[in-house]
């Protein structure tokens, strides 16, 4: 054997040795985080619960301007009335690829707006979640909701998300219609499809002029990775 395939060899086998001593978990890790993936689907959300001082499940809180407080919604069912705790509507959550529309406000303002989410009390009025491709103030054309999972980090497109309220909207999405600000961030367990999502959006005008909401949605995501 020549001196430079002894050298071919011992190569082929320390790389063999070093592939056998790598778990076989860890290399699979290694892909999956690599690889990049489509939602097609819907992101089902888990109803709100608050108990023992902590919510679980999806909420919503808006924060004063400034950050450093909560607004304390007296419609709220949890005991920290800065948690306006969520439930699913007749679509189940929220809907990729798709517009899930505004239904009209009844005669007092409160939204009927009920797919993504049941309509919930907020400061004495139904405020509901739709997504729009153009809300009625003349904002820009926002993309419909799209999601994309790297490894268990998932990331979300929802600059269409609208809250109806009193016969106003008021775009909640990330990022806002027209800007290039951060996606809505979570977790996704491929295994049981379980998910978290949270993301913080402005108020733009209105009462709340300055608020900030903070969005929290969990649940089973139902369809199919691309």
């Amino acid at each position: 054997m020549t001196l430079s395939s002894r050298r071919a060899a011992l190569g082929m086998l320390a790389t063999a040795a070093f592939a056998a001593a790598i778990p076989a978990g860890a290399s699979a890790h290694a892909r999956s985080a690599a690889t990049t993936a489509s939602l097609s689907g819907t992101l089902k959300i888990r109803a709100g619960t608050f108990a023992a001082g902590k919510p679980a499940g999806s909420y919503f809180r808006m924060a004063l301007p400034g950050g450093a407080n909560y607004f304390a919604n007296p419609g709220s069912s949890a005991t920290d009335k800065s948690y306006t705790l969520l439930k699913p509507g007749t679509a189940g959550g929220l809907v990729l690829g798709k517009y899930q529309s505004a239904a009209p406000f009844d005669a007092s303002g409160n939204s009927q707006a009920g797919a993504i989410i049941r309509p919930t009390p907020f400061a004495g009025i139904l405020f509901g979640v739709a997504t729009l491709r153009r809300e009625p103030a003349g904002a820009p054309a926002s993309a419909a909701p799209s999601a994309t999972l790297k490894g268990s980090k998932l990331s979300v497109q929802i600059s269409a998300l609208t809250a109806a309220w009193n016969k106003l909207f008021f775009n909640q999405g990330t990022p806002k219609p027209g800007s290039r600000k951060p996606l809505a961030t979570g977790t996704f367990k491929q295994k049981t499809n379980a998910y978290t999502l949270d993301w913080r959006s402005t108020i733009a005008g209105g009462p709340f002029n300055g608020f900030t909401g903070v969005w929290h949605l969990e649940g089973t995501f139902k369809g199919k990775l691309r």
